[in-house]
């Protein structure tokens, strides 16, 4: 007899909470609209009118909050730019100021005390 293997725990699990929240988001919707029609016209029209300025008041809501962090966002990002330049504004003279050796300056002292390594060499080896 084949036993079937066990499903990992990481994707069973969420996949089970997603289909019971939306057998549960299904079932709370029928019994919703079940409620709604046992109302009278004039208060099933009142209930329906607010439940439709809550869901434009929740998506004009969701709306600003997500332009304001994008604006939160920009500033952020602008803010950081800005001080990354004056950083670099404020370290640039001063390493211009200080005396470093360039990359250029150390790889022409590498290559000269090459040269001088085999000049050597080939001294000591014409002496022996």
């Amino acid at each position: 007899m084949a036993t079937k293997r066990p499903t990992s725990w990481t994707k069973a699990v969420p996949r089970r909470v997603t289909e019971l929240r939306k057998a549960a988001e299904k079932e709370i919707t029928k019994r919703w609209n079940q409620a709604i029609e046992l109302l009278p016209p004039a208060p099933r029209k009142a209930v329906k009118q607010m439940v439709t300025n809550v869901e434009r008041a929740r998506h004009d809501l969701r709306k600003r909050s997500d332009r304001a962090f994008a604006d939160v966002r920009k500033g952020t990002e602008n803010l950081r730019a800005e001080v990354q330049k004056r950083v670099e504004g404020a370290v640039t003279p001063l390493t211009r100021r200080l005396d470093v050796a360039t990359r250029s300056d150390v790889e022409r002292l590498r290559k000269r005390l090459e040269h001088l390594e085999r000049r050597l060499e080939t001294q000591h080896g014409a002496a022996a």
